[in-house]
């Protein structure tokens, strides 16, 4: 075999091992496969009795509109694009500030480079924003995933808040855990919530 033979191979190999390894972690933002919301579980810090009101504003995925759920694709579309031309992991895409922010919410001795992106999902939340109290302190759902989860997994959500007008998205790291049930309890803190506006589109993605 000579060496430009070779080389092609190797190169192929590289190529296959880098897509299989990306596919495994790619997330779906199609409704047949998009999380859900345990919207009974859904916990207040400050002990606070949530009003039927606020619940039934809480958003299911699958309740994503058509510009939602396009916008979230394209989202998607942007970060895979760049983390196979650029070789980079994952969480470099959302900028060094919301690295910074990723990396104080897993262990010191887990690299952050480590972080996959398991789940992508439009989320509009901006009905649940509207209605929130400050006086309901964090509010702490719970979501199912396509993707199964451990007791113990460390994952970290990123909520993109997206301008309808301009494109331009504002990404937070938000605290999470997975219970018992291997469901993700995700945080939302009021400083969340008066960020976003009622023309937002807001995106969800999983890392871990």
């Amino acid at each position: 075999m000579n060496k430009k033979l070779i080389s092609l191979v190797l190169a192929l190999i590289l190529t296959l091992s880098f897509g299989a390894a990306f596919a495994a972690n790619s997330p779906s933002v199609s409704p047949s496969t998009s999380p859900t919301v345990n919207v009974s579980a859904t916990v207040s810090s400050t002990n606070a009795t949530l009003p039927a009101e606020f619940l039934a504003t809480i958003p299911q995925p699958s309740e994503a509109s058509e510009a939602e759920i396009a916008f979230a694709n394209e989202v998607l579309a942007k970060i895979k694009a760049f983390v196979s031309e650029n070789g980079l992991p994952v969480v470099e895409y959302f900028g060094f500030d919301v690295r910074a922010a990723i990396s104080e919410k897993i262990p010191a001795d887990m690299a952050v480079e480590d972080l996959a992106l398991r789940e992508f999902c439009a989320l509009p939340l901006n009905a649940m924003a509207a209605a929130y109290d400050p006086a309901y302190g964090d509010i702490t759902i719970q979501m199912s995933f396509a993707v199964g989860f451990d007791a113990g997994d460390v994952v970290v959500p990123v909520l993109g808040i997206g301008d309808s007008a301009t494109g331009e998205i504002t990404w937070i790291a938000l605290d999470a855990v997975v219970n018992a049930e291997g469901l993700v309890e995700i945080t939302f803190t009021e400083d969340v919530f008066a960020q976003i506006e009622e023309s937002d589109i807001t995106v969800l993605a999983i890392l871990a």
